[in-house]
């Protein structure tokens, strides 16, 4: 588990292969060289980190960027972490404050969706509760720990906070007592004494869930760089589709996403001296823009472009090489040991592995679904899935957990398929992978041979209609 302090900042250099996964900090690679890696320095800045730290962040990355040219340069601002990031830390990112002494008493709220974060909070104080939260009260002194549950907190978030008082259990002698969105004043004892201390029940005042923002995204924007008369100028080019043939070697173009984040794209004709100033500029361009100051902020070479800014181009020159092929008879170690070619499929087997599959709602629960006649590959819109899929044999099996929602189906049902989807992937130490309708994994389609219908209302009562 990472842990970062939220008054600084910090550097992070990491080397991967380019076809390979993400390191895992604290473990040894093997030495990479050549030009088959992706050289990555990220500074993450903290909220409470002042102009004159985060300003030494900055030049640090540079003057690190210059002597090792790296691929990737990413500004990174707590709270705003990007997935490249957050893959560096899968058990958890830990964000405290500094303190001259260890504080007695600590408020932390969890987060987070891949990776569990935690981030203690300036105060202690019921302003900074609201019924969307997952809250740990921490009594260092005493050995004890309130988990404190929103009346609608997600339940990835109580499942965050749980693994994470595990792993304190196995280290230390730690009390657990859960407590519920307004129902504090049901404690007993001691606990309800030691926690009326610390948040005063007169002064409770928990914010209530605020309304889901469907905000939609900014349109995508390409501007080009360039300095005249000795004033470095943004000039926008287009809005909508930008092209991979709007890009050209000699200059630097900003590709804006508005409040989702900027990426300066480098082409490999500019001069070394408006490289190194790149992520700079960017970070001039959003203050002008008028984003939030924690607004992503990336620059990225050309022929050495990420997925994630590939992504946002389209028309992208694909390499010619040989085509990927399956081997006749599927042996599901075919794809483990050929990672690669099971990235680009996003395939782990032929679809032929033994599957269970379960129509799961908040008030009828899990109830499994017989895939046979009528019904076999038909979903039903209005309702959620989760599905048991194991594949391989002996102490090869392996076990994806699929968890799919319908279009139409409700919040309620859909937290409730997580949360089983969730436990199942605990119990079978399988895979968890979330979709939805109509973003289907190419895996789940292979499946059912392609042939999965959706339906529109919700189980056999629509068929029959």
């Amino acid at each position: 588990m990472g842990t970062f302090l939220s008054e600084s900042a910090y550097l992070i250099y990491a080397v991967s292969p380019k076809d390979g996964g993400l390191p895992y900090t604290g473990i040894p690679l093997k030495d990479l060289k050549g030009n088959n890696t992706v050289r990555t320095i990220h500074f993450w800045i903290g909220n409470s980190c002042d102009s004159t730290v985060s300003g030494a962040a900055a030049l640090r990355a540079a003057e690190l960027d210059s002597q090792i040219s790296a691929t990737i340069l990413q500004r990174e601002s707590e709270g705003r972490e990007s997935p490249r990031f957050l893959a560096y830390f899968r058990q958890g990112l830990t964000i405290e404050r500094a303190h001259f002494d260890r504080p007695e008493v600590s408020l932390h709220r969890v987060t987070g969706l891949s990776v569990p974060i935690l981030t203690e909070l300036e105060t202690l104080s019921w302003e900074d509760f609201s019924s969307s939260d997952v809250m740990l009260l921490d009594i260092q002194t005493r050995g004890l720990v309130f988990l404190w549950l929103g009346s609608g907190s997600s339940s990835l978030h109580k499942r965050h906070a749980l693994r994470y008082l595990d792993d304190r259990k196995e280290n230390n002698n730690v009390r657990v007592v859960i407590v519920e969105d307004g129902y504090e004043q049901t404690l007993r004892g001691d606990e309800k004494r030691i926690f009326d201390s610390i948040l005063d029940p007169r002064e409770r005042s928990v914010l209530p869930q605020p309304p889901r923002k469907i905000s939609q995204p900014s349109p995508i924007k390409l501007y080009k760089c360039c300095e005249q008369s000795g004033k470095y100028k943004v000039a926008e080019l287009k809005a909508g589709p930008i092209f991979r043939g709007d890009l050209i070697s000699s200059a630097v173009f900003l590709i804006d996403r508005g409040e989702t984040g900027v990426w300066a794209w480098v082409g490999r004709e500019v001069d070394a001296r408006e490289k190194l100033e790149a992520v700079r500029n960017a970070r001039g361009f959003v203050k002008k823009k008028g984003y939030s100051s924690c607004v992503p902020v990336a620059r990225a070479l050309e022929g050495e472009e990420p997925p994630e800014l590939k992504t946002l181009l389209r028309s992208w020159d694909v390499v010619k090489t040989r085509p990927l092929t399956l081997p006749p008879c599927f042996d599901p170690e075919y794809m483990t040991e050929r990672p690669k070619m099971a990235a680009e499929c996003q395939l782990v087997d032929d679809g032929s592995g033994r599957r269970t599959l379960w129509r799961i709602s908040k008030k009828d629960g899990m109830k499994e679904v017989n895939e046979h006649g009528a019904l076999a590959g038909v979903y039903f819109a209005g309702l959620c899935y989760v599905m048991k899929y194991c594949y391989g044999s002996g102490r090869r099996e392996r076990t994806i957990i699929y968890c799919w929602e319908g279009a139409h189906s409700t919040s309620v049902d859909r937290e409730a398929a997580l949360d089983a989807a969730c436990r199942l992937s605990q119990e079978t130490s399988g895979q968890l992978v979330k979709a939805s309708q109509g973003r289907e994994p190419p895996h789940l389609l292979q499946i059912y041979a392609g042939k999965l219908r959706i339906l529109s209302g919700q189980h056999q009562e629509t068929l029959i209609r």
